[in-house]
């Protein structure tokens, strides 16, 4: 009997993931929420950075670092930037009550395309499911995840991934 590749283990992990992990269509509609220690802000440039305890809201969406650099497109937030040890970003899914958590060193968001990119200690997880590697790439309107182990021989990707409920009663 021939063994399975790696890419039919990953296709088999994505296909078991839960079809919830899309956000809350409306936050970018919501008003954002920022506190912290200390904030530049440059209009000319389209940049802010916060520092210092970074929180921000913005509907269902909460981003904590300890730096949060916004830059500014035809005003409004084009892309985020963020930095901790670790920095965490978490959105409500439209479908479902399991709030996604994702947490890494440091953190890209791309507004517009609702792309989150993950560096370094990166983590995605909704309940008891999760993805943890060096890179990972959440895609936020679709639902996909894609996780890389990064440079190292060490590092490995870790999944894991509970079953629904119906298929654990079938046969």
């Amino acid at each position: 009997m021939k063994s399975p590749n790696k890419n039919s283990l990953w296709l088999l992990a994505f296909v078991s993931l839960p079809t919830e992990l899309s956000a809350l269509s409306n936050d970018r509609e919501q008003p954002i929420f920022i506190q912290a220690d200390q904030v530049e802000i440059d209009k000319l440039k389209g940049f802010s950075r916060y520092q210092g305890n970074v929180k921000f809201v913005q509907g269902s969406m909460v981003i904590r670092g300890g730096i949060v650099m916004l830059y500014h497109k035809d005003g409004t937030i084009d892309k985020v930037i963020i930095r901790g040890q670790p920095a965490s970003f978490q959105q409500m899914p439209d479908k479902g009550d399991v709030t996604i958590i994702s947490r890494a060193n440091k953190m890209e968001y791309f507004a517009k395309q609702s792309r989150l990119f993950l560096f370094d200690s990166a983590k995605v997880s909704q309940g008891n499911n999760s993805f943890a590697g060096e890179k990972i790439e959440y895609d936020i309107v679709k639902g996909t995840v894609v996780a890389n182990k990064g440079s190292s021989d060490n590092g490995r990707i870790h999944a894991i991934i509970e079953q629904q409920e119906e298929e654990k009663k079938s046969p």
